[in-house]
């Protein structure tokens, strides 16, 4: 009776905090927060900025290694582009490094679309920036970040001490590669729309003929200059229904004629 208790016991006791399983299961934990705090920053900031440091403090919680960088592909140079850094000793970023594509180590991660591990660069001849051996790294693992398909830019951690990458590290680590990539296209697509519109607003506003356009409900959401000063600048447009406007009678009409025209034939 006594020895089914103490089995008992034994089988249902909490697992020390030493143990194998509790490290594997606390670094586990370790890596979905990183990649978690990966995922938030893209959802909650407009820009890159705020997301690309928060995924260099979320690798280097994953390996905790000494330094770690993410360079964008720039098409228009045709070059990597050195954007964030965390732990190095020079600074790449103020006057970035850049890399032409398909040359040095970067060059074999963008070509491949897959990770290159290497051990001590002191004598590395694939190396394009003879300054970063003043880095003085000792192992180094730089991944893809891939987007929609396609390789967008590098993402590297820096050991200055001989270190051996595990499987599952690397793995996690191409997972945040491939959340920061995705985040990085995104954002830049955002700035695209944003800037296709302010060139469309610059038009707009340039031209000497008033312009005045609605949403597919007629609802008024685009005057221009022209058209403020045609129907005089303080009144209110935008936001009021087309018909309604307060618009000469005669231009109203035409204008109600032609929204319902459209929708006849549509």
């Amino acid at each position: 009776m006594n020895g089914t208790s103490a089995l008992s016991q034994q089988a249902t006791s909490p697992e020390p905090q030493d143990s194998p399983s509790f490290e594997m299961l606390k670094r586990q934990t370790d890596q979905l927060l990183a990649i978690n705090n990966v995922i938030t920053a893209a959802a909650n900031s407009p820009g890159l900025e705020h997301t690309l440091n928060a995924a260099l403090e979320a690798v280097l919680k994953v390996v905790p290694l000494d330094a770690s960088g993410i360079s964008l592909i720039d098409h228009e140079t045709n070059e990597l582009v050195m954007y964030a850094q965390r732990g190095w000793r020079r600074d790449f970023t103020t006057e970035p490094m850049r890399v032409k594509l398909g040359e040095g180590l970067s060059g074999l991660v963008i070509n491949n679309g897959t990770p290159v591990i290497t051990g001590d660069l002191s004598d590395e001849p694939r190396l394009q920036v003879k300054a970063f051996l003043e880095e003085h790294v000792k192992a180094m693992a730089l991944l893809p970040m891939h987007a929609r398909g396609r390789v967008v830019g590098v993402l590297s951690v820096m050991s200055r001490s001989p270190y051996n990458f595990s499987d599952s590290e690397v793995n996690i680590l191409q997972v945040i590669a491939d959340q920061v990539g995705l985040a990085i296209d995104n954002a830049l697509l955002v700035e695209s729309v944003r800037a296709q519109q302010q060139r469309l607003e610059a038009i707009l506003h340039a031209t000497g003929d008033a312009i005045i356009a609605t949403d597919e409900r007629g609802v008024i959401n685009v005057v221009n200059h022209a058209a403020r000063r045609l129907f005089g600048e303080n009144s209110k447009l935008l936001g009021e229904s087309l018909c309604e406007a307060a618009f000469l009678p005669a231009i109203r009409e035409r204008l109600c004629n032609a929204i319902q025209l459209n929708a006849t034939e549509t």
